[in-house]
């Protein structure tokens, strides 16, 4: 006989976000509000002439976060899909004095600069300034960012997934068996939030299948003071902005197989490709291994299992201040539920099984300077099987007279 639990979310969201600019600076507001961001802008020479092939560099020293590209033949450089974080741009030109600016992302409204260089003199100097900014957050959050930088160095398990990248990356998380993670407050009280989509269910192998640590591009764990938006579900948050084909015009990604210990090969495959209109990342991964979940005794028993995880995300600029995207996710996973000594003496085989889809569309249309309007909307559904051993007498406990 087997059981069956089922879980589905079904949920649309709709956020219209007011911001104020003065110059190019933005007012700093809440940080998931409107989810990632862009930074677009022209560089001129001195007498306003566009420059190209000049090469612009963003990064942010406590994420690790670093992209570079290069102006086009009108001048314009673009990066999309940006954390919502403050970011230090560097603009190097031969013959030009280099140009250095802070910008603040905190919305998924476009932030354009309109910056100039400045020729350079008969006599150069060398300045070392440590910006403070780039370190210090206006926020009144306790949050920890993470860039894949960070995460392609953490020490993860096959099965980990991204409760142990929560738990090995944020101060104050502790771990728990098979994936629970307990955080400061009540473990129940935790949500995820992917592209601006949540997801409040408690996340472990023994319920779900996450969302592959390769198709994230960067976390924000918030650990106090959570902003409004996510609810009453805040004693830990975790923002996270997946990886986007768009600005890839070719094709960039990576291929590992691995094999380690329990008897276990890993294959990942992590390509995306786009250009400013249109682009598309997709994420493939699977694992076979001889211990998928804890074990109870310090051998393996009976705790063989398999998962095997999809996940595609499609940009789309319908219009000039217009952006449509879609996250497809589905995943499988069918694990034994490992047995103690007496129990592998009696004979028990329990096993699980575990189907996961989702489907989130959104859409964001930013209206004049000041507003931006957001609409996301999401199917959600995880899929559980229990079997209990075919003979139900070992699972009995024994009947003594």
């Amino acid at each position: 006989m087997k059981k069956l639990l089922l879980w589905r979310r079904v949920g649309v969201a709709v956020c219209v976000a007011m911001l104020v600019r003065y110059a190019d600076m933005s007012v700093v507001l809440a940080q998931g509000l409107g989810g990632a961001g862009r930074i677009q802008g022209t560089v001129k020479d001195p007498t306003g002439g566009v420059m190209q092939a000049v090469e612009v560099t963003i990064r942010n020293p406590v994420s690790g976060f670093t992209r570079t590209t290069t102006t086009d033949a009108a001048g314009t450089f673009v990066f999309s899909n940006l954390p919502p974080n403050p970011y230090h741009l560097v603009i190097e030109a031969q013959g030009f004095q280099r140009l250095e600016r802070d910008v603040d992302v905190r919305s998924a409204v476009p932030i354009t600069l309109d910056l100039t260089l400045a020729l350079a003199g008969a006599t150069s100097t060398v300045d070392v300034v440590g910006h403070a900014e780039d370190l210090v957050e206006r926020d009144p959050s306790a949050h920890t960012d993470i860039d894949q930088t960070l995460i392609a160095k953490l020490p993860l398990e096959s099965s980990g997934g991204l409760n142990q990248v929560v738990t090995l990356a944020s101060p104050g998380v502790v771990s728990d068996s098979n994936g629970f993670f307990h955080p400061v407050g009540d473990h129940a009280q935790t949500q995820f939030s992917i592209d601006n989509q949540p997801v409040t269910d408690q996340q472990s192998r023994l319920y779900s299948n996450q969302l592959s640590p390769d198709a994230v591009q960067s976390m924000e764990i918030i650990t106090g003071v959570a902003p409004a938006e996510y609810g009453d579900k805040s004693s830990l948050v975790v923002h996270i902005v997946t990886k986007s084909g768009l600005d890839q015009p070719k094709p960039t990604g990576s291929l590992a197989v691995e094999y380690g210990s329990f008897t276990t090969p890993t294959v990942d495959l992590n390509i995306g490709v786009g250009s400013h209109r249109l682009g598309n990342f997709l994420s493939l991964s699977g694992m076979r291994t001889d211990r998928f979940l804890d074990a109870p005794e310090f051998q393996a028993l009976h705790d063989a299992g398999h998962k095997i995880s999809f996940f595609d995300r499609l940009d789309a600029q319908t219009n000039p201040t217009g952006t449509f995207h879609l996250n497809l996710q589905a995943a499988h996973s069918t694990f034994d539920v490992p047995n103690t000594l007496d129990a592998a003496a009696l004979g028990q085989e329990q096993h699980q099984a575990i189907s996961t889809f989702n489907i989130a569309p959104g859409y964001s249309q930013v209206i004049g300077l000041k507003t931006l309007f957001t609409a996301n909307g999401f199917i959600r559904q995880d899929h559980l099987t229990y079997a209990p051993s075919p003979d139900p007498f070992p699972a009995s406990p024994a009947i003594t007279t």
